[in-house]
């Protein structure tokens, strides 16, 4: 998982009533540092400090980089700028807004604190009702001890997650933040099926037919000729023997073919190769077609 981008932002109320109540101030970011807001804090998480009273006033303190051994001097500088600030009037939390909701939104991890004197009505989160109820029952509590009020924001992935609302001098509580969503699984590369190559086929054996006119001359090589011709036939097998091959046409109209043992009626001489021969007009024959078993 990649390193998460953690950042802090500290927002001071400059209201006419927060001036009495610096010192508890002083005293309340020097805790929540010392102790790295809850041992939250990183080193090199950046911390932003933002003024409010009737208008924002944003990036006039340096953005710090945490390191948990400058704690107490990066509260004291803090504190510093805080305590030069002009004070007057009523804090306007809707300055913050725009501003804020920015922050809010390119922040992978933020925390907010927001130091107030809770007299002002707050509308700038989704706790605001909360948030004011609790304004309401401890407002003069908070006056009377000159203390001030500590909200604590969490937001993450662009999105608020928690709120507390604390009351120095005690500890500054900040909500948790919920789990980081877990990264998308790698995607599922789809492999083609395997090719299955079947073995080539081979055949075995002797047993050759040959089809000639559209029928079969069995193995033992027997001559026939067309359908009809049976006295021809049957001269040839006399004559032949049984032992005879037929040839194929050649384009003059003339065959040629090979005799095996015995004279043909057709024609052919015996054991000879009997070429340009006449066609014999009873021969009604196909080109061969061998199809082996």
């Amino acid at each position: 998982m990649q390193p998460v981008d953690n950042r802090f932002l500290l927002i001071f109320d400059t209201s006419a009533d927060m001036k009495k109540r610096l010192p508890a101030e002083q005293i309340a970011l020097d805790t929540l540092l010392a102790g790295s807001m809850g041992g939250q804090m990183h080193p090199g998480d950046s911390i932003g400090v933002w003024t409010f009273g009737q208008d924002l006033r944003a990036g006039e303190f340096p953005l710090q980089s945490w390191a948990p051994e400058n704690a107490a001097v990066i509260a004291s500088n803090i504190m510093v700028f805080v305590g030069k600030q002009h004070y007057a009037k009523t804090g306007n939390f809707d300055v913050l807004q725009s501003s804020l909701n920015e922050v809010v939104e390119n922040s992978d991890r933020l925390t907010v604190v927001i130091f107030c004197d809770g007299e002002t009505p707050i509308g700038i989160t989704p706790y605001d009702s909360g948030i004011n109820q609790v304004f309401l029952q401890r407002q003069a509590e908070r006056k009377k001890t000159r203390q001030p009020v500590a909200i604590g924001l969490r937001a993450q992935l662009g999105e608020y997650t928690g709120c507390t609302v604390s009351f120095p001098p005690s500890s500054v509580n900040l909500p948790d933040f919920p789990p980081l969503p877990q990264p998308p699984a790698p995607p599922v590369v789809q492999l083609p099926p395997p090719v299955i190559r079947a073995a080539p086929l081979i055949i075995v054996g002797t047993n050759v037919q040959t089809i000639i006119a559209g029928r079969a001359a069995s193995s033992n090589n027997s001559a026939s000729c067309s359908a009809g011709e049976t006295n021809c036939a049957d001269k040839c097998n006399r004559g032949s023997g049984g032992k005879f091959h037929f040839g194929r046409q050649w384009p003059s109209g003339h065959w040629r073919g090979f005799s095996g043992r015995g004279d043909c009626a057709c024609g052919f001489a015996r054991g000879a190769f009997a070429q340009d021969r006449p066609r014999q007009p009873h021969h009604a024959l196909d080109e061969p077609e061998i199809i082996r078993a």
